[in-house]
């Protein structure tokens, strides 16, 4: 079992956001705890919980930052297909990656889950974390 996710891992502190210069194409995914997201220029503010992922769509800094408490992240490196600057490509070829990578990242998200259900109660304690906390249950 890969456990480099979660030894990886980053904790963020309640009132200590985390500033991201260039977060384009890069992807989160929330280990614990309830975060916050906020893109330069974007009007959206994403929430998201234990379990959820997010990819960074924008070539400009972003704000990571703990709601309600601490929270725990995995950040992963990651490159979308288009021009410098994040234009993306026009018409069929910029679709067809678009929805590559909504697709890779959904089974990403998927594997994720996998292994932090298959870990043992005791395993995730010796990290750091509760399985009520990950937002994951044991299935079988």
């Amino acid at each position: 079992m890969d456990l480099s996710q979660i030894a990886g891992s980053i904790p963020l502190h309640s009132g200590q956001p985390l500033r991201l210069l260039n977060g384009y194409g890069r992807r989160i995914t929330v280990l614990e705890g309830n975060v916050w997201v906020t893109q330069d220029g974007d009007p959206r503010d994403v929430v998201l919980r234990a379990g959820d992922d997010f990819r960074f769509d924008r070539p400009v800094a972003a704000i990571v930052s703990a709601l309600d408490g601490n929270a725990r992240i995995v950040r992963q490196d990651g490159v979308d297909v288009g021009a410098v600057g994040g234009q993306n490509r026009q018409g069929f070829a910029a679709a067809l990656s678009r929805f590559w990578n909504v697709l890779r990242d959904a089974r990403h998200a998927e594997r994720v889950r996998a292994n932090l259900r298959g870990l043992s109660d005791y395993t995730l304690a010796d990290v750091g974390l509760q399985r009520t906390a990950c937002g994951v249950t044991r299935h079988g």
